[in-house]
Parts: C-alpha cells; sequence; structure tokens
C-alpha cells in the first residue's frame, strides 16, 4: 500500500500542500479508510506507508517520480500541508512507466492529469522493480537483437 501524490507544479524537497477537495481517502473507502481516526488524516498511520511524488504529464515538475516518506500534517480551511523526507536510495520511475500501471493503481479516467492524493493497495517497492526489471529486459533485448 502507498500515497499516490499527484501534482501539477511538482513537488519541493521537503514538502508541499494538497486542496481538500483533491485528497481522496475517505473513511468509506479502503484502502484510504486505513489512514483516517474519527474521519481526519492521522500521522501516525499515514507515516507508515510509503509515498510516490509525481508531476503531473503537463505540468512545471519532472516526469520522474520520488519514493517519500511523510512526516508531518497540518490540515488548513481549504489546502492540507504535509512535510516529507525523500528515500534516496530507492529509484523512481518516469511517469511513462507509471502509467503502464494504471488499471493496477485505479487512476481512473484523469491518470495522472489529475492533482490529487490517494492510498493505492499496491506493493509500491515490488512495482518499482517490476517497473525497473521490465526496463533492463528491453535494453538487453535491443542490444543483442
Amino acid at each position: 500500500m502507498f500515497h499516490l501524490l499527484v501534482s501539477g507544479n511538482g513537488w519541493e524537497d521537503g514538502g508541499g500542500t494538497m486542496g481538500n477537495g483533491r485528497i481522496y481517502i475517505d473513511a468509506e473507502t479502503s484502502p484510504g479508510s486505513k489512514m483516517l481516526t474519527n474521519g481526519k488524516l492521522d500521522i501516525a498511520k499515514v507515516g507508515r506507508i510509503p509515498a510516490l511524488l509525481v508531476s503531473e504529464p503537463a505540468g512545471s515538475g519532472p516526469e520522474m517520480t520520488r519514493v517519500a516518506y511523510i512526516t508531518r500534517l497540518s490540515p488548513g480551511h481549504s489546502e492540507t500541508s504535509f512535510e516529507y523526507a525523500l528515500d534516496t536510495s530507492v529509484v523512481g520511475i518516469t511517469n511513462h512507466e507509471l502509467e503502464k500501471y494504471s488499471g493496477q493503481l485505479k487512476l481512473g479516467n484523469f491518470g495522472l492529469n489529475h492533482s490529487h492524493w490517494k492510498v493505492c493497495d499496491v506493493d509500491l517497492f515490488k512495482l518499482l522493480l517490476t517497473a525497473q526489471q521490465r526496463k533492463a529486459a528491453a535494453r538487453a533485448n535491443a542490444a543483442t537483437g
């Protein structure tokens, strides 16, 4: 399970914000409901799982994902601010590679072209490893073919 955070402006190194209307985590839907206590995001629960930071393809940020862990939440009236620690030991993948998993991630009609925060019931590290292995196999086939 992991947080999928998509932003049109990309992501700063230590934190960001998300409009509350773009946080698609609610008490009625699993796995997002596992991140809530009394209907509100619970940092103790949120911080236990990794986050994948993604820039919208038409946005201003790089189209390379990054893995992070959310360390602080500050809910506001119209948006929620949060801080995170980047996990630089994990190699991200491009948006193009991530979109190959859109069905598995249940990205819906907007895909990565819509700023939002949701929880995906997928093993992030297995997904990233599979993507890296596919990329390496394609390079090996191209080199021998």
